[in-house]
C-alpha cells in the first residue's frame, strides 16, 4: 500500500513460513483484518478501514444513527448485536418503539425523541385537539393511548367524544373533531363497505344538488339499491351494482348470440319515449347467425338500402313510412326528391318524395303537390303555387323597372313597375316587369332631371346553387315624365 492505495504492480512481496497458520498480515495503517465463516470454514482477509467488516454469524448487523450535540442527525454507524436482540437506539435522541406484531429484532424500531411511539393493540391512538371559534386547531395536540374512542376526551371547541377512524383498514384511531361539524362522520368497520346512495327527486330524477350521505352495508350483501327507482344487477367481474328501473339490468348473451336493441312503440304507433325524452328500446339476445338485428314486426318495416354487395337494413316506422323508400342505388340510378307543399304554403316533409333518375341533372325542378316549376335566368326550381313565379328579363336587351309612387298626402306607396304589353307601357304594383334598354334610357332623360333619380341595385340571389345577377332599375318620376314615357311607347 502506498498512501493508503493498494499497488497492483510493483508491490514488494513478503515471505512467511509455509506451515504458518496465520494469514498474511494486513497494513495496519489503512486496513482491517476481517473474518468470514466459522469454525474450520473461517477465513480471514484484509479490507480497507473505510469499509466495516461484516458481522459474524452469531450477530446481526445494525446501523445506529449518529447525532451532533444539537441533536442534528449526521450519519449512521455499524453495530454488531447478538442474534434476537433489537438494534439499539440513540438513548439521548431517540425512543425505541414496538410494532406490536412480534418479538424479533425486526419488530422494534427507533423514533425521534419528540415523537411518541404508536399505541399497540388492543390500544389505539387518541389525538386530543382543541379548536377556536373558527374551527381551527388551537394549542398543541396531544397523543395518548386508549382502548376505545369513548375514552378519548377532547378539548374546548371540539365534540365531547372523539370520532373513530381507520377501522376499515384495520388501523383504528380516535380523533377529536371540531364541534362545528355537528357529529362524527359515519365510519364502517372491517366487515362493512361504504355506500353513497343516489338521491332522487319525487319524480325520479337524480337530485344533483343534494349531498350524498355515507352509509355502511355488509361487505357480503353489498350496498342496497333505492327500492323506488333502482334495481340491483350482478356482473361476474364487477359484482353487484344499481341501475334505474327504467333501463333495467343488461341482458347477458352467450357466445352464439348477439346483442340487439329493438325500438319500442306506444299503442298509437309512435316511438315510445322515456321520461328523459330518449327513445325506449328492448335489449334482447338474437342468434349470431343473423346478418342484422330484427325490427319490431308490429310497428316497423325492414327496408334494404345500398348497392349490390353492400346492402344494409334499416328499421323504419310504419306510421311514418307507408312503404320502404325507393332505393335507387340498387339499380345504378340516383335518388331525386320531389318538392311538395301543403295548401297553406308549408313544405310537406311527410310526403313520399323520393324518385329515381338517371343522373343528378334530371333532379332539377321535380315539383309535387301545391307547387309550380319556375324558370328564370336559365335556372329552374319549384315553389309554392300560391306565389307567382318571378319574371325573367333578358339581361342583354332588357332591365327591370320599378317606380316609386306617392299618395295624395305625399307618402310613399309600394313600388310600381312598368312593362311592355301589346305595345303599351303597363303599370303593375309590386310585380317586376321588363322594358327595353331604349325605354330605360328614355326614363333617365325624359324629365331632364339633373342628376337623374336613377338607382341601380345589383342583387346576387342563389337559386339551386346558381348565382344570378338581377339589375333593378328603380325610378321616381313625376307625372309628366310618366306621360312622356307612355307617349313614347304608343
Amino acid at each position: 500500500m502506498i498512501d493508503g492505495i493498494a499497488v497492483q504492480l510493483g508491490e514488494l512481496p513478503q515471505c512467511f513460513p509455509v506451515n504458518s497458520t496465520d494469514m498474511c498480515p494486513c497494513n495496519t495503517e489503512y486496513e482491517t483484518k476481517c473474518q468470514d465463516g466459522s469454525g474450520k470454514n473461517m477465513s480471514s482477509y484484509c479490507q480497507e478501514k473505510t469499509i466495516p467488516c461484516p458481522c459474524p454469524a452469531s450477530k446481526h448487523e445494525c446501523w445506529g444513527s449518529v447525532y451532533n450535540s444539537d441533536g442534528m442527525w449526521t450519519g449512521s454507524e455499524q453495530q454488531c448485536v447478538d442474534q434476537g436482540t433489537p438494534c439499539p437506539c440513540n438513548a439521548q435522541w431517540e425512543n425505541q418503539c414496538w410494532s406490536g406484531e412480534g418479538n424479533t429484532s425486526l419488530d422494534f424500531y427507533c423514533n425521534d425523541r419528540d415523537q411518541t411511539c404508536p399505541c399497540i393493540s388492543p390500544q389505539i391512538d387518541c389525538y386530543k385537539y382543541s379548536y377556536d371559534s373558527m374551527g381551527s386547531i388551537n394549542g398543541t395536540p396531544q397523543d395518548t393511548c386508549v382502548t376505545s374512542a369513548s375514552q378519548c376526551t377532547c378539548g374546548t371547541g371540539a365534540l365531547p367524544i372523539a370520532c373513530s377512524y381507520g377501522a376499515d383498514s384495520r388501523m383504528p384511531y380516535a380523533l377529536c373533531e371540531a364541534a362545528s361539524i355537528g357529529s362524527c362522520p359515519v365510519q364502517c368497520n372491517s366487515s362493512e363497505i361504504a355506500c353513497y346512495p343516489t338521491v332522487y327527486t319525487p319524480t325520479g330524477h337524480v337530485n344533483t344538488t343534494a349531498p350524498m350521505v355515507k352509509t355502511c352495508a355488509s361487505s357480503t350483501t353489498g350496498c342496497p339499491c333505492n327500492s323506488m327507482w333502482e334495481e340491483k344487477c350482478s356482473d361476474a367481474m364487477f359484482g353487484d351494482y344499481c341501475v334505474l328501473k327504467a333501463y333495467g339490468c343488461p341482458v347477458i348473451c352467450n357466445e352464439t348470440e348477439q346483442h340487439c336493441f329493438i325500438s319500442q312503440f306506444d299503442s298509437n304507433g309512435s316511438y315510445a319515449l322515456d321520461k328523459w325524452g330518449d327513445y325506449k328500446t328492448q335489449e334482447t339476445c338474437q342468434p349470431a347467425s343473423l346478418a342484422q338485428c330484427p325490427c319490431n314486426a308490429e310497428h316497423e318495416r325492414a327496408c334494404t338500402f345500398g348497392p349490390q354487395g353492400m346492402t344494409y337494413k334499416n328499421c323504419l316506422s310504419k306510421q311514418e313510412y307507408s312503404a320502404c323508400p325507393v332505393d335507387c342505388s340498387s339499380n345504378g340510378t340516383v335518388t331525386c326528391y320531389v318538392q311538395s307543399w301543403t295548401a297553406d304554403g308549408i313544405v310537406d316533409t311527410l310526403a313520399s318524395n323520393e324518385i329515381c333518375k338517371n343522373n343528378h341533372g334530371e333532379c332539377i325542378a321535380l315539383c309535387g303537390a301545391n307547387s309550380n316549376a319556375c324558370t328564370a335566368f336559365g335556372v329552374s326550381w319549384c315553389q309554392w303555387s300560391g306565389e307567382p313565379c318571378p319574371i325573367s328579363c333578358d339581361l342583354e336587351a332588357k332591365k327591370a323597372c320599378f317606380q316609386d309612387t306617392y299618395d295624395s298626402d305625399g307618402s310613399s306607396m309600394p313600388p310600381q313597375s312598368y312593362a311592355i304589353h301589346r305595345g303599351r307601357l303597363v303599370r303593375a304594383v309590386l310585380v317586376k316587369r321588363c322594358v327595353t334598354r331604349a325605354l330605360v334610357d328614355l326614363c333617365q332623360i325624359s324629365h331632364g332631371v339633373s342628376p337623374p333619380q336613377l338607382i341601380v341595385h345589383s342583387i346576387v340571389t342563389a337559386i339551386n346553387s346558381s348565382a344570378l345577377l338581377w339589375i333593378h332599375c328603380l325610378m321616381a318620376l313625376p307625372t309628366r315624365a310618366q306621360f312622356r314615357l307612355r307617349r313614347a311607347n304608343q
